[in-house]
């Protein structure tokens, strides 16, 4: 359901908006920030981009099918996993429970355990799902809950040779450790081709 969905996210949106303090690039944002040299994304009001690689569509109304524009390169179907090619409009159904979500490909979209709240220690425990090829380093921030945090970085990263998955930590993840601060573990990676 939806609300399991959110709490997925929330390491994702989370590092969205450590990134939008740090840089200024909002974490929801329309397409032409992203895509400036694309024509097509000009006049797209109804499609937005969540964080660096997931393209959100949501459906108003009564809807049951849309149109959904993809920009250039290669992206995945968040719910079905078929790799579609960008550049071009697709008409999607839409059942009643899904937004159509569509991930770049060379993303790793660390997911978390749904949880009811982010106290609970089984919500930093993630599924990493590696889209496609040429995989780009997931970035997620671990803070040890003061007003004005101290960040660790934690890095995702896929070696495709290896077929395996690292997680690193750089930072205060020493002094998060020890104040009993939860931290990020990988329990699954999931590869999406």
């Amino acid at each position: 359901d939806i609300l399991e969905l959110r709490m997925k996210f929330i390491p994702y949106i989370h590092a969205a908006f450590v990134r939008y303090h740090q840089t200024g690039l909002p974490p929801f944002r329309a397409l032409v920030l992203d895509y400036p040299d694309d024509p097509a994304v000009n006049s797209i009001s109804d499609q937005y981009m969540m964080g660096d690689n997931v393209m959100v569509a949501p459906v108003t109304a009564d809807s049951s099918r849309r149109n959904v524009y993809l920009p250039q390169g290669d992206w995945y179907d968040f719910w079905t996993k078929e790799n579609l090619a960008g550049g071009k409009r697709i008409s999607v159904e839409v059942p009643l429970d899904r937004i159509p979500i569509y991930v770049k490909a060379g993303t790793i979209l660390p997911l978390a355990y749904p949880t009811l709240h982010t106290e609970d220690p089984d919500s930093w425990k993630l599924t990493a799902y590696v889209w496609g090829e040429n995989h780009q380093e997931a970035k997620l921030y671990e803070d040890n809950g003061a007003w004005n945090p101290e960040l660790t970085e934690v890095s995702l990263v896929w070696d495709n040779r290896k077929k395996k998955g690292s997680l690193a930590r750089t930072g205060k993840s020493g002094k998060a450790s020890k104040t009993g601060n939860p931290q990020y573990s990988v329990e699954k990676w999931e590869i999406i081709s």
